[in-house]
């Protein structure tokens, strides 16, 4: 199903029609146009741009094509742009000496008309850029509040005094569980400004004393399940000295 109707789009776009294409994606609204065809593993935004098909291009843009998706060759829709918009202004070079007033004009309009569709793409990407860093600072604000909700749980008076809570790996609020130290400590600092030295090295302190290993040990240690004990014991001794290193850093 998918293959036909990624063949119907493509098919379109092909065509240049833009009408059938426009009719298609409304009847199948969770279409995804971000599929590769073809030797040179184009997406349809890409075959749009060889075509110079503004129309359509425009249409798959407001349906979720990526400006960021590579062919074969690695280029993206804007590469293709570009490239096209500069082989045509050799050509009207070319043809301006010889051409009639009217070759001229034409090819005048085709320029502009190429050079506008690379500003939009241009204007495209830095949005989809901004759009994308946003998210990735959603995303590291939301980590870095489950970290500290989590924190506060696991390390609590109550929760500290119950040993019959017992804790595995994966229980330990660690700020990236599956990442490296280095990774975990880009989670426990977010949001601290580094160039802020009182306020990152009051941020650098707590974490250091969170994760003391004789103060994790008084904690949790009691708690721990044996079989995860060492690896989690270790762990949290890689992350102090990482912490202990980051703050020596700061006094040299």
């Amino acid at each position: 199903m998918g293959s036909r109707r990624q063949a119907r789009v493509w098919r379109y776009v092909e065509e240049g029609s833009l009408l059938k294409l426009k009719s298609y994606l409304r009847k199948h609204r969770d279409m995804n146009v971000n599929f590769s065809r073809g030797k040179r593993q184009r997406s349809p935004l890409q075959l749009a741009c060889s075509l110079e098909d503004d129309g359509v291009l425009r249409l798959l843009l407001k349906h979720g094509a990526d400006v960021l998706q590579r062919d074969r060759r690695g280029d993206t829709a804007l590469h293709i742009a570009a490239n096209r918009a500069l082989k045509h202004g050799k050509t009207a070079q070319r043809l301006a000496s010889t051409s009639s007033k009217w070759k001229k004009e034409n090819s005048r309009q085709k320029e502009e008309s190429n050079r506008e569709l690379h500003e939009r793409l241009q204007r495209e990407h830095e949005e989809y850029l901004a759009r994308a860093a946003r998210k990735e600072e959603e995303t590291r604000r939301g980590k870095k509040r489950q970290y500290d909700e989590k924190c506060a749980a696991t390390f609590s008076v109550a929760a500290s005094a119950s040993a019959s809570m017992k804790l595995s790996y994966g229980d330990i609020p660690w700020p990236s569980p599956r990442g490296t130290v280095q990774e975990m400590l880009d989670v426990m600092l977010h949001g601290v400004d580094r160039k802020d030295e009182v306020a990152f090295r009051k941020a650098l302190r707590k974490q250091q004393a969170l994760w003391h290993p004789d103060k994790f040990a008084q904690r949790c240690e009691a708690r721990l399940e044996e079989k995860d004990k060492k690896r989690i014991l270790d762990t949290v001794t890689s992350l102090s000295q990482e912490l202990n290193s980051l703050a020596q850093s700061l006094k040299t």
